[in-house]
């Protein structure tokens, strides 16, 4: 579990949390390499100087945490393919959380109970779970989308002000917000107009966002947040994997052979990805992204832990 947005601005993981309200963050396999959780916040956004390791099976429950880049920081600053953004971030948590309870029969993720053995939880297995990691998804999307949204806000209310720079401040904010998926009615909301009038100012600006081209109206109806939280899985996900690869032109095949999957199948999900990051090439079939959709999802299983 650990998704990046497209501009480096948002990074998360799980959270595990203890009894005492400590927590720490893991994002794939083992929580850290010696089987151990490090703690380094407490509830109330306490940052700990020091990692205090503790083991997993202490963990009482679970939150979806970020590390954001402040708002001000400006775009030339940031370019994942170099690598995440290392200055200094703000922490994000989850009102959201996942109780853990002592048998299976207790268990209801909608709830926010969640079953986990002790022998499951020192493999790293909760962050291979996919009901999980979707309901996580969704969260964490919606929490970047609002962090959009409140960036746009301010811009747009130094633009009443007639603070300098504001004007370019706000296109740069509602290209991001587009990027990231945030629709056109909470662009909207956010600078006090209508979805029509906002889609109408910024769309041609945009790129892969004219009008008529790639996502229009009527597509961007159909993306529902869970097919926004599997978009988003699918993006990050080959990502995250794709940076395994000594070279990024044989991706394809270093993943595949890796995996012990065919190639044409990992090839099929490396084209969806490509669409799905460019939306002005249209929409992608349902069968495809179904398909595209499990193959990410056992290229993860067989490699993302490894």
């Amino acid at each position: 579990m650990h998704w990046w947005d497209d501009f480096g601005r948002h990074e998360s993981g799980l959270a595990w949390v203890f009894a005492d309200g400590l927590w720490g963050w893991s994002s794939v396999g083992k929580p850290w390499s010696n089987g151990k959780v490090g703690v380094s916040h407490g509830l109330n956004g306490r940052k700990l100087p020091t990692g205090e390791p503790r083991s997993p099976s202490e963990a009482v429950a679970w939150r979806i945490s970020c590390g954001c880049v402040p708002p001000d920081v400006p775009d030339e600053e940031l370019d994942p393919a170099k690598g995440l953004w290392r200055g200094p971030k703000t922490t994000w948590l989850s009102n959201q959380q996942w109780i853990r309870v002592r048998t299976p029969e207790e268990e209801d993720l909608a709830a926010g109970r969640i079953y986990t053995s002790d022998v499951d939880l020192l493999s790293g297995e909760i962050t291979r779970r996919d009901d999980l990691t979707h309901m996580a998804l969704g969260i964490w999307y919606q929490h970047t989308g609002s962090t959009y949204t409140a960036t746009i806000r301010t811009a747009a209310l130094d633009v009443a002000r007639g603070t300098a720079d504001a004007s370019e401040r706000l296109d740069q904010a509602v290209t991001r917000a587009r990027t990231a998926g945030v629709s056109w009615s909470f662009i909207g909301a956010a600078t006090g107009m209508s979805h029509q009038s906002a889609r109408a100012r910024w769309s041609r600006t945009i790129p892969g966002h004219e009008p008529g081209v790639g996502r229009t109206a009527a597509h961007e109806a159909l993306v529902t947040p869970q097919r926004a939280a599997q978009i988003n899985e699918i993006l990050t996900t080959w990502d995250c994997l794709q940076r395994t690869a000594p070279d990024r032109g044989q991706s394809v095949r270093f993943l595949a052979d890796g995996a012990g999957m065919r190639r044409r199948d990992v090839d099929e999900l490396r084209r969806v990805r490509n669409r799905l990051a460019h939306p002005a090439d249209g929409p992608v079939p349902d069968q495809e992204f179904r398909r595209a959709l499990r193959t990410i999802r056992e290229l993860w299983r067989r490699l993302g832990t490894a």
